[in-house]
Formats: C-alpha cells, sequence, structure tokens
C-alpha cells in the first residue's frame, strides 16, 4: 500500500526537488513499515509458557489454531489499549520524572499515550531508579514516590505487558464540576482570548456553567472502545457592542456584520474523547472524536491542544517507539502518526469563483476536511526533535475527493482558493525539548514553532509564530517546589504585513477553530504572551499550584491593541478512595477598547468532584 502511495505522489509531482523529497519522506515510511513487520515477527512471546497444553500428547489443528490465536492476542504489540485522557494527572507525573532523569524513552511532543505505553515508562522509571546513584538520596524519594503512585494507576497494564488477557470492562470516571463566573470572562480564543483555556472546548459564560460527565473503555484483544461524555451547561452572554462586532466583520476578509443578538445558553449532551480503535504490530488505528496534544509546552502547543471540542477523525498512530536500522538507528527511537479529520462549526468559505458562501449562526452544509502528520524522534535521552504539518481542504465548492487527499498530502505549493489548483490551507511546525548540559536532571528547555504556507518555520523563522520555556522540577533546598516559564509570540516584527495572518486563511474564514474553538495556543493570533506556574508536590497526586498569565495584543490587528493578565491557584486532593476534589480560583483583568472600553475583570472559582473507581468494572482472569 505504502508502494502504490507512493508512485502515485510520485507521478502527481514534476518539479526535480520536490520529486527527490517525496521520494526521502516515502523510503522512510517504507522503511519503517518494514521495520514493523520485522519486529513483530521476532519479538519474543513473553507468556508462551503459560499458554501451551500442559499435555504431553500433540494438540489437534484447530487447538493449534486457536492458541496461535491467543498468543497473537497477547502479545502486548498487537493488544488494543485506549488513550489516557490528555486532562489526566499522570501527564504532570510523567513530565517530572522525565526532567528528573528516571524516563528516557516518552514522546513529550506527541501525546495522548495509550495505558499500555504509560505501563511500559512506569517499567522504564523502575529500572532507571534501580540503578540510580545512591548520592541523589533525596531526588530518589520524590521520584520513588512518583513512580509507585503510577505503578498503582496502570498495575493491570503492567501485567497486560507480561502477557495476561486485555478482555474487560472498565468505568474509568464519574465527575462533576460547577464554575461560577462573575464580571466579564473572554471567550473568544479566536479573536480576543478566553479566560478558561484547554478544556475541550467546553462552553462557559458569566454566571454557573456545570459539567456532568463519564468515562470508561473496553477491550479484546487487538480491539479497544472508549467512551467520554458529558451534560454541558452554560448561560446565555449578551451582544457584543458595535465597535466589536465591527472589527469582526473586518478582521476575517470582509464579512458580513454579525447581528447584534446575544449567544444562547447552552444545554446539550455532548461526546468528547469518544473511538473505537484496533492495534496491531503497536500500529492503532483509531477512529471517532479524538484530542491531539502536539508539542512539549504546558500552556498549549502552537499546532495542536485540546482547546477546542475533539475532532471526529481517522487516526493512525506509532503508539511506542521503534528504530530504524542500520545508520538511521542514530536518530533513536522515533514515533509517527496521521489523522483525516472533519472539522465541524464553520459558517463561512471562499472561493475565487463561488465568492463568499455561509451566513452567521448557521453551519456549512459541507464541512471542511483535515489531514496531519507528525514525526518525533530522540537522538539522545536528553534531546528530543519533532516535525509535523496539518492542511485544511475541502468544503464547498471544492469537493473533497480522492485527488483532493492525495494533492493535500503531497502538494508543495499553493492555489486560487477554492479552485482545482488549490490544495488547501497548509501549516507546517517543529518542536523539540532539550535538558541543559551540566543541569541535565534539573533543568529542561524546550520550544515550538509554525509557519503559514510555507515548508518549515526553520526555513523561514521571520514568519513564524514560536513559544518557548523551562521546566525546572525541584528548586534548589525545595525539592517538591518546581518551577515552569514559558513565552511566546504570533506577531513577529520582521513580518510587517502579517495582521493576524496566523491561525488564519482566505479561503477558510474560520480557519484554525473547530466547534468555534481555536486548536492551537492561547496566545492566539497577532499577540504575545508569557506564563509561570509554580507547584508544590504534597503527594505525586496532591498538589498546590500557582499560575501567572500575560498577554499582548497587537494594535496592527485589534484596534488600540489590547492587555490581559490573570492569576490562578488551583488545589488538587485525592483520597485513597480515588475520590477527587479539584478547586481553582482566578483573577483576570482585561482592557481591549473595541470589545468593552474601560477595563474589565473577572473572577472565576470552579470545583470538580470526581470517582475514579479501580474495580467498577470487568476483567478476564490472567492464565
Amino acid at each position: 500500500m505504502l508502494g502504490a502511495i507512493s508512485r502515485t505522489g510520485w507521478l502527481v509531482k514534476r518539479d526535480a526537488g520536490k520529486r527527490l523529497l517525496l521520494l526521502v519522506v516515502f523510503i522512510f515510511i517504507s522503511i519503517s513499515g518494514t521495520v514493523v513487520e520485522t519486529w513483530a515477527q521476532s519479538a519474543p512471546a513473553t507468556a508462551a509458557p503459560t499458554l501451551l497444553n500442559p499435555d504431553p500428547t500433540p494438540a489437534s489443528r484447530d487447538d493449534s489454531e486457536t492458541l496461535e490465536a491467543e498468543k497473537w492476542q497477547r502479545n502486548p504489540a498487537n493488544m488494543g489499549s485506549p488513550y489516557v485522557p490528555l486532562d489526566s494527572w499522570v501527564y504532570p507525573a510523567f513530565e517530572r520524572l522525565i526532567a528528573l532523569g528516571y524516563v528516557r524513552t516518552a514522546m513529550l511532543g506527541m501525546r495522548p499515550w495509550t495505558r499500555l505505553e504509560c505501563a511500559r515508562l512506569v517499567n522504564e522509571a523502575g529500572e532507571e531508579l534501580d540503578s540510580a546513584d545512591a548520592n541523589q538520596e533525596r531526588a530518589e524519594a520524590d521520584a520513588l514516590r512518583l513512580r509507585e503512585s503510577l505503578d498503582r494507576e496502570f498495575s493491570r497494564d503492567r501485567a497486560l505487558l507480561n502477557g495476561g488477557s486485555n478482555r474487560g470492562l472498565r468505568l474509568e470516571s464519574i465527575y462533576t464540576r460547577v464554575t461560577g463566573i462573575a464580571g466579564n470572562p473572554l471567550t473568544d480564543g479566536f479573536h480576543f482570548g478566553q479566560t478558561i483555556n484547554n478544556d475541550y472546548g467546553r462552553p462557559f459564560a458569566a454566571g454557573l456553567s456545570t459539567v456532568d460527565g463519564f468515562s470508561g473503555s473496553a477491550s479484546a484483544g487487538p480491539f479497544t472502545v472508549y467512551l467520554r461524555g458529558e451534560y454541558q451547561h452554560a448561560p446565555s452572554s449578551p451582544a457584543l457592542q458595535a465597535t466589536a462586532l465591527q472589527f469582526l466583520s473586518t478582521a476575517d476578509d470582509n464579512l458580513p456584520v454579525p447581528p447584534g443578538v446575544p449567544s444562547p445558553a447552552v444545554n446539550h449532551f455532548q461526546w468528547l474523547d469518544a473511538y473505537v480503535a484496533i492495534n496491531a504490530g503497536n500500529w492503532q488505528f483509531s477512529f471517532g472524536k479524538q484530542s491531539l496534544w502536539w508539542g512539549p509546552s504546558q500552556g498549549g502547543p502552537v499546532m495542536f491542544t485540546n482547546n477546542a471540542a475533539p475532532v471526529n477523525m481517522l487516526r493512525i498512530d506509532r503508539v511506542t517507539p521503534f528504530h530504524l536500522p542500520s545508520i538511521l538507528g542514530v536518530l533513536g527511537p522515533m514515533r509517527w502518526q496521521f489523522f483525516l479529520g472533519r472539522l465541524s462549526g464553520h459558517e463561512f468559505v471562499y472561493g475565487s469563483s463561488t465568492g463568499l458562501i455561509g451566513q452567521w449562526g448557521h453551519a456549512l452544509s459541507d464541512q471542511p476536511f483535515m489531514v496531519g502528520q507528525k514525526l518525533n524522534f530522540k537522538p539522545s535521552p536528553n534531546f528530543e526533535f519533532g516535525i509535523d504539518y496539518t492542511r485544511i481542504a475541502g468544503g464547498p465548492g471544492q469537493p473533497f475527493t480522492t485527488r483532493q487527499f492525495f494533492k493535500s498530502l503531497f502538494s508543495l505549493g499553493n492555489g486560487s482558493p477554492g479552485g482545482a489548483s488549490d490544495p488547501g490551507d497548509v501549516r507546517s511546525g517543529v518542536d523539540f525539548s532539550y535538558k541543559i548540559p551540566g543541569l541535565r536532571n534539573r533543568l529542561t528547555f524546550y520550544g515550538d514553532a509554525f509557519t503559514e504556507d510555507e515548508k518549515s518555520p526553520l526555513a523561514y523563522p521571520r514568519k513564524s509564530a514560536f513559544q518557548g520555556g523551562i521546566y525546572v522540577p525541584k528548586l534548589p533546598r525545595l525539592p517538591r517546589l518546581d518551577l515552569r516559564l514559558e513565552g511566546g509570540s504570533s506577531a513577529p516584527v520582521d513580518f510587517p504585513t502579517c495582521n493576524g495572518c496566523f491561525y488564519q486563511n482566505t479561503r477558510f474564514v474560520n480557519a484554525y477553530t473547530n466547534q468555534g474553538g481555536l486548536m492551537g495556543s492561547w496566545i492566539g493570533r497577532a499577540s504575545q504572551g508569557e506564563q509561570l506556574w509554580s507547584t508544590y508536590w504534597l503527594t505525586p497526586r496532591n498538589k498546590i499550584q500557582f499560575n501567572f498569565r500575560h498577554r499582548k495584543l497587537d494594535a496592527h490587528f485589534i484596534p488600540h491593541g489590547g492587555t490581559v493578565n490573570d492569576g490562578e491557584v488551583t488545589v488538587e486532593f485525592w483520597t485513597r478512595s480515588n475520590l477527587r476534589l479539584s478547586s481553582a480560583v482566578q483573577y483576570e483583568k482585561w482592557a481591549i477598547p473595541v470589545l468593552e472600553p474601560p477595563v474589565r475583570s473577572s473572577l472565576t472559582v470552579s470545583v470538580e468532584l470526581g470517582l475514579w473507581p479501580r474495580d467498577w468494572g470487568w476483567a478476564a482472569p490472567s492464565r
């Protein structure tokens, strides 16, 4: 199949430079597939002794085939495993273990991870802790607590790595959250900003907003099903003032002026991550609503976050790192991911032959598609590097045919918006994380960047949005206190013609959004921003976190610009019965004259209560 795709890509390209680039890409993918198949065939069956018939008499052919099928299913490389939700407590715990030097092969730039991959990383942390230098007693004590807590969370998944049966049903969580907002919150991350970020696109407004949800999964052999759904309520919002409405009509290529009416209240059931998946040779194919996190930043990568509602997609994911053969092995462990998704909530598109199509408050009948790929590798345990791209294509006037699909994958140029030669709206990005020499287990430097309609932000740095950060997993003499700083900009000083051009597109007027939520970084368009976090780890799951955020909006994009500042304190506490209580208090102060002339503020208080039972379900006994 890869060969057929490669030949197709070769035929549609005539430029020699493009041909060479595509040839290199597909040679790499073909080699990867060969390596995977070879590895899967040669992998030892760790659980084989428990699956053999103790009767010395020869088994029948049917029995042998049954045993072989069961052995295949009990190979962890062929087991379906649900992804751990992006808002789980386990990711901060793993990040701290990684920064302390006890997890070496995790890919921070490509999340979520499956439960089996998390179990593998727990085992890796145990091996590193066993071989740790004895003079790091305090560091080992903190890391041991993290590892023990993760071990309890993934105890059954670790047993699966030794050949256990994964057949079972599991209720993961039941939760409820109440959020009260007094004052004037920001709710439009595509233009002005958001008071609440990276929250799966959940609606909120001044007053009381609630979510009541559950999550659970079922697995059997290579198959897995995961469901997370919730009932969401948010109050109505008042209409925007005339200056804000006028700005919205001109900010995105001269739309009609939006109607000055209040936003209605929200009362609906919403699926979040909800998908079916099949795994073979550590390649997991999943279909349904899914969330991605493409980068190491805590505040949200520039390319893909869970700030918007999950996207309906088909995803192909190498869930466990692999190595290339021969000299290519210097690239170290690597992971690759591809998706084809369909966006929702877009209201406008523009075509050179059709003009503007759409109207405010009415979703397009033919929503655009989105494709994306990401490759991350670690040539050293201290350095991770990733490359990625996404492209939006299709929509009214441009049917998303097979030809358009391949064009969106392989084309390196642009075309007339909505025309036959238009491959779509492309973004390319890079990300990295690096543990500083001499401070390997004390300081990590990381960052990510993306550019619009260019091959790479590395080749066009002045036309790129970027952000970077540092993470200190423990402060001197305060081993349970960490510190993280991040900052970035989507308003490059050497790119004067870009006034809000990032995340925006001439054809796809609603651009890089899903159900109205920006899929990228909280910094948004034509802005610069900085964030600070400091977390005190009472235990691996109980913690107190302080967060400060500052954002400056460019006056070349928004008339008179704007400033947003907020501070937040979050407390998370777990009981032994796996009852989780989380509370947050956030005060925000902002001045955006085009939105509201005087300085405005809001106070947000959120309380969440969740039950995460360990034994509410059924699991097949291991034998």
